[in-house]
């Protein structure tokens, strides 16, 4: 119960048990969670089944929050030990998959972690039609686009 010490004051006064608490910003523990970068209380909740399926009041899924801040430790989390439960097509605004952010910000070890677990988002696309390929292409993220291409991602012209 350690690893929710930290989460019990964000919500002070709650009625479901804390797994299944949203504040009144609308974020779930697990969401805070995965955006704070705590693996271990994202563990504690998923085993203590919390809504993975659940997204912030932005509609943004937790691995996209875990992404967003670089918190490798997370996507390690929610990808090896819940991965059959993790839906990388999920997306956040503009169509925006975990796979495509961690392409366009350079994270690699994000991009490794996630096409390690699936390639089901490879060719997803961002609204206009940019695919994660493309995006770390332009942006001359070399070490990305490597993954990319080692996992199979279409070149088109």
């Amino acid at each position: 119960m350690r690893a929710f010490a930290w989460l019990a004051c964000l919500f002070p006064c709650f009625t479901t048990p804390l797994a299944a608490a949203i504040n009144e910003n609308g974020m779930s523990p697990l969401l805070l969670a995965s955006y704070f970068g705590s693996a271990n209380a994202c563990d504690a909740l998923l085993g203590a089944k919390a809504d993975i399926q659940l997204m912030g009041p932005d509609m943004t899924p937790c691995l996209i929050f875990a992404v967003s801040q670089n918190h490798v430790h997370v996507v390690d989390v929610l990808t090896s030990k819940y991965g059959d439960i993790v839906d990388q097509t999920r997306t956040a605004n503009q169509n925006v998959t975990a796979l495509y952010l961690a392409c366009q910000e350079n994270l690699v070890e994000c991009t490794r972690l996630l096409l390690t677990h699936s390639t089901v988002a490879l060719e997803q696309c961002k609204t206009g039609g940019v695919s994660p390929l493309y995006i770390a292409a332009h942006e001359g993220h070399t070490a990305c686009v490597e993954l990319l291409l080692n996992a199979k991602a279409e070149v088109s012209e």
